[in-house]
């Protein structure tokens, strides 16, 4: 979905990434014209998901929270701690 004033606009064909925990497994899935998404014969574990990216910069729609703006934050985080 993007997020348009205060209203949700499904977004069609965009692939959501299943990457397993602790594996190089990954599943991409790309999402239906309601913005829903569904795979058969996932084996039960824990799952990372996201959207990917490169998509998201051509249509220059931004994920929440973004993951870039993730990193920076750590690596603020990081230098702080190197300093005490």
């Amino acid at each position: 979905m993007k997020l348009v004033g205060d209203k949700e606009i499904p977004v069609e064909g965009i692939n959501v990434i299943l990457k397993k925990h602790n594996s190089d497994e990954v599943i991409k899935i790309r999402t239906m014209s309601d913005g829903s998404y569904y795979q058969y014969g996932i084996e039960p574990g824990n799952y990372k998901i996201y959207i990917d990216e490169t998509q998201l910069e051509r249509i220059k729609l931004k994920s929440y929270p973004e993951k870039n703006r993730n990193k920076s934050l750590l690596n603020k985080l990081r230098k702080l701690q190197q300093r005490f």
